[in-house]
């Protein structure tokens, strides 16, 4: 025979209002955690937070962060490897706390990237954004922003690949030059009786 036994407690539960002080002249202390905030002098001289306005955090998926935060330019995620850089390092950014300065006469910073890499790795990489700030003083046409150089292989011949970003009217003109899988089988056979065929897609 088996015995079950109910037990029911009636609990009272007393609620009494409280209240923390952040901020001022108790600190902030009582913020176990703090993200994507930094401090600064507040009201009276007492230490305020207020919201980082910083670039990009890295995150798993992150392929390249180059986030200029500091005056030794590197990639956060160590993907890449910067091989030549005709940039100059500025404090006077308009996010976070430092700046990449670029003259539109010098090729600014040039990457390698590894194996493992998006634009170091061979064959289809699948998805990807890709996000950066600008703050130009000037934009003349036709100076480049981003270039990416790259070759595939279709139907026994080896095709040039580019990426182009460049200012064209005051806009960003994308240029991708058989970059994109589309419609294979009709590429190979153009490319079989043309072997200059490219495909370019621009946009705005």
């Amino acid at each position: 025979m088996a015995l079950c036994l109910l037990l029911f407690v009636n609990f009272q539960l007393i609620c009494q209002e409280n209240s923390i002080v952040l901020g001022g002249k108790n600190g902030w202390t009582f913020v176990s955690d703090r993200r994507n905030v930094t401090t600064t002098s507040g009201r009276y001289g007492y230490e305020a937070l207020e919201i980082e306005n910083a670039s990009i955090i890295q995150n798993y998926d992150t392929d390249l962060l180059l986030n200029f935060e500091s005056f030794s330019k590197s990639d956060v995620t160590g993907n890449y490897a910067i091989i030549s850089d005709l940039s100059e390092s500025t404090n006077k950014s308009a996010r976070g706390k430092g700046a990449a300065s670029f003259s539109g006469d010098t090729k600014g910073l040039t990457l390698s990237g590894e194996w493992n890499s998006i634009f170091g790795s061979t064959g289809l990489v699948g998805s990807f954004t890709m996000v950066f700030y600008l703050n130009p003083l000037t934009a003349d046409s036709g100076e480049i922003v981003l270039s990416w150089n790259s070759s595939r292989d279709i139907a026994n011949y080896s095709l040039y690949q580019m990426i182009v970003v460049e200012v064209h009217n005051n806009r960003l003109l994308w240029n991708f030059t058989n970059f994109f899988d589309i419609n294979l089988d009709a590429i190979e056979y153009d490319f079989l009786h043309n072997p200059n065929t490219e495909i370019i897609l621009q946009g705005k």
